[in-house]
């Protein structure tokens, strides 16, 4: 079972790997919703499109004390600080980084995510450096 952002209420489907979306749909519908991208002021992708969904869907099944572990690295030091005492990282707490990820894969052959794995770790690697390299531009721009 999977969790999808959706903008109708209760906020969450539920989804298969049949099911999921493939072309953004999610991410679509939280732009459609929130009228602007997310950028590095206002960051809110993993609140709207995981953390929410995740805790909207927990409270229709009657859970109320549960933990949550994001996928954030050790060297992401902005995101880190910015978790709420009900959201942990483990790959952070154990100082993974961006290259430990890579590496990880490149030793763990998963034919089946191979294309979708390679696009990731390329937008990773772009974003991470042009985060880097244009984050005082960016901050002063917005």
């Amino acid at each position: 079972m999977w969790l999808e952002y959706c903008n109708e209420e209760p906020k969450f489907k539920i989804v298969d790997f049949k099911t999921a979306s493939r072309n953004g749909e999610p991410f679509a519908a939280m732009i459609e919703k929130k009228k602007f991208l997310p950028n590095s002021v206002m960051r809110f992708c993993t609140t709207e499109l995981k953390i929410e969904p995740i805790n909207k869907y927990m409270k229709s099944i009657g859970i109320k004390d549960f933990e949550t572990f994001a996928g954030i690295r050790a060297d992401e030091p902005k995101r880190v600080a910015k978790l709420r005492n009900t959201l942990h990282a483990p790959l952070a707490s154990s100082g993974v980084t961006q290259a430990d990820v890579q590496a990880f894969f490149a030793e763990h052959n998963i034919p089946q995510a191979a294309k979708t794995l390679q696009q990731v770790l390329e937008r990773q690697r772009v974003n991470t450096a042009l985060r880097s390299r244009e984050e005082d531009r960016f901050n002063a721009a917005l």
